[in-house]
């Protein structure tokens, strides 16, 4: 059987690096500003995120009703790009290398559960994406998951393992088309 869990003893071992204060003010400040299609202002949005622990390159653009989850787990080098409706969920780091761009939809997903355990626990893993990537909207890219420098991912692609050749990647797999 493979699953049996007792979530009434679900345990986690883990622990956000900040306090609940700074937690709640990132909170409403997430809600307020950056998931929000009212709230243009780059620059404003970039401070923020600095402020809140973020690494933030020069050149940058968020653009409206984004969600990160934790921004002080959030390194994003020159010139990336992030578009609308992208969710970070990054319980643990999410690394954005220089001139990369992050299409519509996208999601990255840093954390899972143990489904083989009776008790669920949380497993993190980093997400670290190269320089020169572009990565389609409605993609999908897993927890542990390197991608290269110079690749493009299709969009509606989900993405589980690292990607070590630059190309053009597409579908389930992931598998390359180019």
């Amino acid at each position: 059987m493979i699953a049996n869990w007792e979530l009434n003893k679900f345990k986690t071992d883990y622990k956000v690096k900040k306090s609940k204060f700074f937690q709640i003010s990132w909170y409403f400040i997430n809600a307020i500003i950056f998931k929000t299609p009212y709230f243009p202002i780059n620059k404003i949005k970039i401070q923020l995120l600095r402020f809140f622990g973020a690494k933030i390159g020069y050149g940058c653009i968020i653009k409206p009703n984004v969600n990160i989850k934790y921004p002080w787990e959030l390194i994003l080098g020159d010139s990336v790009w992030i578009g609308e409706n992208v969710w970070i969920d990054n319980l643990a780091p999410v690394s954005i290398d220089t001139n990369s761009c992050v299409s519509q939809g996208v999601t990255f997903i840093t954390g899972t559960h143990n489904f083989t355990s009776t008790y669920f626990e949380t497993i993190t893993k980093s997400i670290q994406i190269g320089s020169n990537v572009w990565i389609g909207a409605k993609s999908t890219i897993g927890p542990g998951v390197e991608i290269c420098d110079s690749v493009i991912i299709s969009m509606g692609t989900t993405i589980t393992t690292s990607i070590e050749t630059e190309g053009i990647y597409q579908n389930n797999g992931p598998r390359r088309v180019f």
